[in-house]
C-alpha cells in the first residue's frame, strides 16, 4: 500500500501480516507505481500534474538497499535527471 512518503508491504498469505514498511521521503502524490523483479526496483510516479500542482517526477528506488537510484523531475520541455 502506498501513501504519502511511504510505502506498505504486506503477506497476503499470513494473514495479510505487515512485513516491511518503506521509507520514502519526499514522494507525494503518488500517481503509480511499476516494478522491475530482476533490478529490483520500484518506480514511482509522484507529483504534479503539469497545472497548478507542478509538474511530476519518476524516481527509482531499491527497495532491497533502502535507497533512491535516480530521479526525474518533469519540466516543460520533458524529463531532466535530477
Amino acid at each position: 500500500m502506498f501513501v504519502d512518503k511511504a510505502a506498505y508491504v504486506y503477506d497476503m498469505g499470513n494473514r495479510i501480516r505487515l512485513v516491511k514498511t518503506l521509507s520514502l521521503p519526499g514522494i507525494t502524490s503518488i500517481r503509480g507505481v511499476g516494478v522491475d523483479l530482476h533490478n529490483h526496483y520500484l518506480y514511482i510516479s509522484y507529483g504534479g500534474d503539469g497545472s497548478w500542482t507542478g509538474n511530476g517526477s519518476l524516481a527509482a528506488n531499491d527497495p532491497l538497499a533502502g535507497k533512491v537510484i535516480w530521479v526525474l523531475d518533469a519540466d516543460e520541455q520533458g524529463a531532466e535527471p535530477s
